[in-house]
C-alpha cells in the first residue's frame, strides 16, 4: 500500500476517532445499559472469570450469551486504567468502519476522491453515535465486523484466511452473525436470479459459514434457546413491551436514524442494481440491505442494531452513486462545476449527519447518562446500608447492581427469566400504588430493604416522592435523588 495512501486512512481514522473521543470524554459514566458490561469486565479483572451466575439479577440467575467481548475490554486494562479502557477501545474499535469502508468503495468505484468521501460520512452516521457513542455495547466491534467479512468475501479466493478469522470473531462474539449468513444466502439466490455467474468458492463459503455458523451459536447460545425457544428471537421481552425495542419501521424515521444523502442515493442504486443492471458487488450490500429491511419489518431485529447497520451499507452505496455521478457529469457541459455539485452534496449531509450526531451525544448526555448525584446516592446505598434488595425501576437495574453492588427486583436482562411482566407490574406498583398495605406486601414477596427514587423515575410516573410515605418508609438520602428504607412488615394475614 503506497505512503500516501496510509497517510490519508490514519488522518481519517483519527478525525473520526478523536471526534467520538472528544464527546465521550464529556462524561465519565455510559448510558444505563452499559453497566452490565462494565460490571463483566471488572468482574473479569479482578478474577480472570466471567460472571455466570449473577447473584444480583432477579435474586440470581444464570447469565447467557458469549463474553468474549467482555474479555477483549478486559485485556485492555492491561494498558490502560478500567474507565480509560472503556472509552478508549469501543470508541477505536467502531471508527475502524471508517478505514473498512474506504476499501470497501475503493475497491467498488475505482475512485480514491469518492472512497475517501465516504469513508469520512461513514463516521458520522446519527443512528451509529446514538447506539454506541456512550454504549459498551458488542456492536462497536460486531458493526465492523460484519463489513470486514463483506470486504474479504469480495476477494474470497484471496482473502478466504482473513474472511475465516473475522466470521468466527462476529459469531463468537454475537448472534449478529446469522445477519451475515442470511445476506450471504439472498446474495446467491439474487444472483442466480439475475443469471450471475458464482464462483465455487463463494458457494463453498456460505455452505460453510451457514452450517458451521448454526452449530457454533447452538453451542452458545444453548441453554437459552431451550430455556425460551421461539421467543429467545425478542429476548423474552414481555408482550407489551415489545414495541419499544422493534418498532415499526418508517421511512421518516430512517432519514433521521442513517441521514438523508445515504438513505435517499443507497435506495437509488439498490432499484438501479436489482432492476436494471447487473454487478456483483452491488448485489451482495444490496441483498444485506434488504436483508435487513425485512427483518426490521419482521421484527426479527432491533430496530436500533438494523438501522446501525443498514446505515453503513447505504453509505457504501453512497459511495457508487457519486461514481456514476461524476462519470456523468464529467461527460457533460456542465463538468466545470462537478466540485461545485459535491460541495453541495456535502453540505446536505453536513446538515443532516454530522449535525444531528452532534446533537444525538447531547441529548443522551442529559437523557441516558446516570448523573453525578444517581451515583453518589449509590454509592452512600453501598457504603452505609446492609446488603439484600433494592427496588429501582427497569432501566436503573444495571446501574443499582454495578454502582450499589445491591440486588434487584427487574432489570432489563430478561433472558433466562420467569415472570418478567409480573416483576415489571410490581415495580410499578411500589411506584405508584396508593396503598402502602399492597406495597409492603409486594416488597416482602421480594425481601426488598430500599426503594431508589431517581429524578428519571419521578419524572416517568409524575409523582415527587412515594404516594405512601410515612414512618414505615423513612426517607435516608434524599439529595437529587430519594432513598426510602422500608422500615415495617406486614404480620401474618395482614393486607
Amino acid at each position: 500500500m503506497k505512503a500516501s495512501r496510509i497517510a490519508v486512512l490514519i488522518t481519517v481514522f483519527l478525525i473520526v476517532f478523536g471526534v467520538r473521543l472528544f464527546l465521550a470524554f464529556q462524561t465519565p459514566e455510559f448510558n444505563y445499559d452499559s453497566y452490565q458490561e462494565l460490571r463483566q469486565v471488572e468482574h473479569i479483572k479482578e478474577t480472570g472469570r466471567h460472571i455466570s451466575h449473577d447473584p444480583l439479577s432477579y435474586g440470581g440467575k444464570d447469565v447467557g450469551g458469549s463474553p468474549f467481548y467482555s474479555y477483549i475490554l478486559a485485556a485492555g486494562t492491561i494498558f490502560m486504567p478500567l474507565d480509560i479502557t472503556l472509552k478508549v477501545l469501543p470508541n477505536a474499535f467502531i471508527s475502524l468502519l471508517a478505514v473498512i469502508i474506504f476499501f470497501i468503495t475503493l475497491k467498488i468505484t475505482r475512485k480514491r476522491e469518492v472512497a475517501l468521501f465516504t469513508a469520512i460520512i461513514s463516521g458520522f452516521v446519527p443512528i451509529i453515535y446514538e447506539t454506541t457513542l456512550y454504549n459498551l455495547s458488542s456492536l462497536c466491534l460486531v458493526i465492523p465486523l460484519i463489513f470486514f467479512c463483506l470486504h474479504f468475501f469480495m476477494s474470497i479466493k484471496t482473502s478466504l484466511p482473513w474472511f475465516l478469522v473475522c466470521f468466527l470473531a462476529l459469531t463468537v462474539i454475537s448472534p449478529l452473525a446469522f445477519v451475515l449468513i442470511l445476506s450471504l444466502i439472498f446474495y446467491l439466490a439474487l444472483a442466480k436470479s439475475e443469471g450471475l455467474r458464482m464462483s465455487r468458492s463463494e458457494l463453498e463459503v456460505v455452505l460453510f459459514t451457514t452450517f458451521f455458523g448454526l452449530w457454533l451459536q447452538f453451542l452458545i447460545h444453548k441453554n437459552t434457546l431451550l430455556f425460551h425457544g421461539s421467543s429467545v428471537i425478542w429476548k423474552n421481552i414481555p408482550a407489551d413491551m415489545i414495541g419499544r425495542f422493534f418498532s415499526d419501521l418508517t421511512v421518516v424515521e430512517s432519514l433521521v436514524s442513517i441521514g438523508v444523502i445515504p438513505f435517499v442515493f443507497g435506495v437509488y442504486i439498490i432499484y438501479r442494481y436489482i432492476f436494471k443492471e447487473k454487478d456483483r458487488a452491488m448485489h451482495l450490500f444490496a441483498a444485506l440491505a434488504i436483508t435487513l429491511g425485512l427483518l426490521l419489518w419482521m421484527k426479527l431485529i432491533l430496530l436500533s442494531t438494523g438501522l446501525s447497520i443498514l446505515g453503513i451499507v447505504l453509505v457504501i452505496l453512497l459511495g457508487k452513486f457519486l461514481q456514476l455521478f461524476i462519470n456523468y457529469v464529467q461527460k457533460t457541459k456542465v463538468a466545470r462545476y462537478k466540485n461545485l455539485f459535491l460541495g453541495v452534496i456535502f453540505t446536505v449531509f453536513f446538515i443532516t449527519s454530522i449535525v444531528p450526531s452532534v446533537t444525538i451525544a447531547q441529548k443522551q448526555l442529559v437523557e441516558d447518562i446516570p448523573g453525578q448525584d444517581e451515583i453518589l446516592a449509590l454509592k452512600w446505598v453501598e457504603s452505609n446500608s446492609p446488603e439484600g434488595t433494592m427496588v429501582a425501576e427497569l432501566e436503573e437495574g444495571y446501574l443499582v447492581m454495578a454502582v450499589a453492588h445491591r440486588n434487584t427486583i427487574i432489570n432489563p436482562d430478561f433472558l433466562l427469566t420467569d415472570n418478567v411482566a409480573e416483576r415489571i407490574s410490581d415495580v410499578e406498583e411500589i411506584f405508584t400504588g396508593p396503598h402502602k398495605t399492597d406495597a409492603l406486601s409486594l416488597l416482602q414477596k421480594y425481601n426488598a430493604s430500599y426503594i431508589y427514587m431517581s429524578p428519571k423515575t419521578m419524572e416517568k410516573y409524575d409523582i415527587i416522592g412515594l404516594p405512601y410515605a410515612d414512618q414505615c418508609f423513612p426517607t435516608v438520602y434524599d439529595k437529587g435523588v430519594k432513598i426510602y428504607k422500608v422500615a415495617c412488615r406486614l404480620e401474618e394475614g395482614e393486607g
